[in-house]
């Protein structure tokens, strides 16, 4: 933009924010400043299954209520349908705009459904914090970045984050399978059952408190791991490697590798080119 557009588009944001509105766009197609106000809809939706959600800059909260439905605050509002099955939203096409300047943060949509209705498949694209609250899903999809991802009382057979730069929260939940890939967040699980569990982490803190049945492979670089297992020791096969760091067991500190094979089905691998490992048995 050339310093008389800058000028009007300054002039027309200050104003248009003291008058309440969320912000404006500049179309480079006509060169046209438009005044953007927020839409708020909320609709009851026909029974589904399944959710896929293309939704860009946007916070979503799926949640157990009373009814099938959708409620969003946003500036452009969302295309959404309900198709065999199946829950549609994605972000309204706005056309061509070279420059979007919002005021108040994200959009929010919000997503519920009857309280103990189960999920076949839950798929997320968004750039938004995310939060799944009180729900049971066979399949998780999740794709991010520069967000927070919150899971409460969720439980799900298959799991997959591909992140980057997202702290992720799980609580108070059941994974039968999950794999998580993310550069540059954090990975926290309290109190969670997890049936198998896959990371590849870069710069990443891990945290975990729960359950670990089945096989524990975490893998990555300048990353901290720090579990602690509701099982005993004798419970697990395990082997620790830390190229730069500790590795800490149940309070005794060593470098390098720990080794241990049982004869168990639940197995630790924990391999980080720099970074400590902590890991507490029962």
């Amino acid at each position: 933009m050339n310093k008389n557009i800058s000028l009007l588009f300054t002039v027309v944001l200050v104003f248009g924010l003291l008058a309440g509105c969320s912000g404006i766009v500049y179309d480079k197609s006509d060169g046209d400043l438009s005044i953007v106000s927020q839409i708020e809809k909320q609709d009851t939706l026909n029974a589904f299954n399944e959710i896929n959600l293309d939704v860009h800059y946007t916070d979503v909260t799926v949640k157990a209520g009373e009814k099938y439905g959708l409620e969003y605050i946003s500036k452009e509002g969302y295309d959404y349908n309900v198709k065999d099955g199946a829950l549609q939203v994605s972000t309204k096409d706005a056309g061509i705009k070279a420059y979007n300047f919002y005021a108040g943060g994200n959009d929010t949509l919000t997503i519920t459904l009857p309280e103990g209705v189960p999920l076949n498949n839950i798929k997320i694209q968004s750039q938004g914090d995310v939060l799944l609250n009180g729900i049971s899903i066979d399949n998780l999809d999740m794709t991010g970045s520069y967000n927070s991802v919150k899971l409460n009382e969720v439980s799900t057979k298959n799991a997959v984050f591909h992140m980057n730069n997202t702290n992720i929260s799980v609580s108070d939940s059941t994974i039968n399978d999950c794999f998580v890939e993310n550069r540059y967040g954090s990975y926290i699980c309290n109190d969670v059952v997890f049936e198998g569990l896959q990371a590849d982490i870069q710069n990443c803190e891990v945290k975990i408190v729960g359950d670990l049945n089945g096989i524990t492979k975490i893998e990555g670089s300048y990353s901290d791991v720090d579990i602690t297992a509701n099982a005993q020791r004798s419970a697990y096969s395990y082997l620790l490697q830390s190229s730069h760091g500790d590795i800490i067991m149940n309070g005794e500190k060593t470098s390098g590798s720990i080794e241990n094979r049982n004869n168990t089905d639940n197995t630790l691998e924990i391999n980080i080119s720099t970074g400590n490992i902590i890991i507490n048995f029962a």
